[in-house]
């Protein structure tokens, strides 16, 4: 059964008896006025593979426990432009059918747990704290080239970036930019054979540029700007036949880095 209540006028909250509709697989509730808390009755629904709650009013937690019970099901959580708090949970891992994960311009605090480690099926990692012009709205309309999706940009999340990022292998497009984080880049993300985006943009990030980021050939763009990154870019980007905006990157960097990059191209 699905439900779509898409781009209407409803307002107030999400009644808990929605848990008698046992058979719902997909529940439509994009761009409305609804708001309140999550009723965790919505755990009950054990057939359960898309939560679209994009756009609307929902305070309280994205994560409640209870969500664990869909952990067989459910592939698709969009929570994105509304109220939300809270971090994400370490339990997170156990959803290992997640392909899209928006949770975009909530209250989110706290760190990334290492458990997103087994995520594998995800596609694309947003962590972002605010768009590059209408890029949400261009992604929300073109799904037939990001299905598998993480959007987390608008929060607040801080501390490093897990060394283990690499395993999520699948990941097409990853964006953590404008948190606050610290620490370098980990070199982990040149095990990353289908990245195609990397936006690490205004998160506070230090340290130099891992080489190994110059064997994923896959990658189209790079967004680097605005951290206290140092040293020189790697030779071997000049070899990323497929990047198409790594401008957007050198202009925010420093002399330094221009002169590393196309000495090193000659």
């Amino acid at each position: 059964m699905i439900l779509i209540l898409d781009m209407n006028n409803l307002t107030g909250t999400l009644p808990k008896e929605i848990a008698g509709l046992t058979s719902l697989s997909e529940l439509h509730v994009y761009t409305n006025n609804l708001g309140g808390t999550l009723p965790t009755e919505l755990g009950l629904l054990s057939s359960l593979s898309l939560l679209d709650l994009e756009v609307n009013r929902f305070e309280g937690k994205l994560f409640f426990d209870e969500l664990l019970n869909t952990n067989q099901t459910l592939q698709r959580l969009r929570g994105s432009d509304n109220w939300f708090v809270g971090s994400i949970p370490s339990w997170i891992g156990v959803l290992k059918g997640l392909k899209e994960f928006w949770a975009a311009d909530n209250n989110l605090i706290g760190t990334i747990p290492d458990t997103i480690a087994y995520l594998t099926d995800l596609g694309t990692l947003y962590l972002e704290i605010a768009c590059y012009g209408n890029v949400e709205i261009t992604k929300l309309n073109n799904l037939d080239r990001f299905k598998e999706s993480w959007y987390l940009y608008g929060n607040k999340l801080n501390g490093t970036i897990p060394s283990n990022i690499g395993s999520l292998i699948n990941l097409q497009e990853m964006d953590l930019h404008g948190n606050d984080f610290h620490g370098s880049i980990p070199s982990s993300v040149g095990s990353m054979g289908k990245l195609m985006r990397l936006v690490l943009s205004e998160s506070h990030l230090t340290g130099s540029i891992p080489p190994s980021l110059a064997n994923v050939a896959s990658l189209m763009d790079v967004f680097l700007d605005t951290n206290q990154l140092t040293g020189s870019v790697p030779v071997g980007f000049g070899s990323l036949l497929n990047l198409s905006k790594f401008l957007t990157l050198l202009i925010y960097l420093t002399e330094s880095y221009f002169s590393s990059f196309f000495f090193g191209l000659s």
